[in-house]
């Protein structure tokens, strides 16, 4: 999919879904571990907590971030069509954007190249600093207890 897009460097972009995978993954474990009540999607949540985890330590996080937000790829691609009632994912689109407002809002010069309609719509970007803290306000909640008895 990455040498068909034309990406640089495809088998970085593959270590960082594989990267992003496992944070996400690692999010379910957690709300099964510490049953944790999620609001909306837990599917969200767990994208939530992987971008978070991707985006801890600077330039080299906001290339996996980009990377892993493959879900633009997938969405383009007519074997992968978002009408899949059955997946309990949101649609590859909202998961692209949503990554996307993260690594925005997270980045103290906003990187502009993001804010694009088909990338992130300039509406989504004008609050993605706000949802990221958000975000990582909930999931410091949520873990917060766990780690003090650690």
């Amino acid at each position: 999919m990455f040498g068909r897009a034309r990406r640089q460097d495809p088998d970085d972009a593959v270590a960082a879904v594989l990267q992003e995978t496992v944070f996400h993954e690692t999010a379910h474990a957690v709300v099964d571990a510490l049953d944790v009540r999620t609001t909306g999607r837990e599917e969200d949540f767990a994208d939530r907590f992987a971008a978070l985890m991707l985006l801890r330590q600077g330039a080299a996080d906001e290339r996996r971030l980009r990377a892993a937000g493959a879900w633009n790829l997938l969405a383009a691609t007519a074997e992968n069509a978002d009408g899949d009632t059955e997946d309990e994912h949101s649609p590859d689109r909202e998961r692209a954007v949503s990554a996307f407002c993260h690594l925005y809002g997270s980045a103290p010069g906003r990187p502009q190249d993001l804010v694009r309609p088909d990338v992130l719509p300039l509406a989504r970007a004008r609050g993605c600093a706000e949802e990221r803290a958000a975000v990582r306000d909930t999931w410091l909640k949520t873990l917060g207890p766990a780690l003090r008895e650690g």
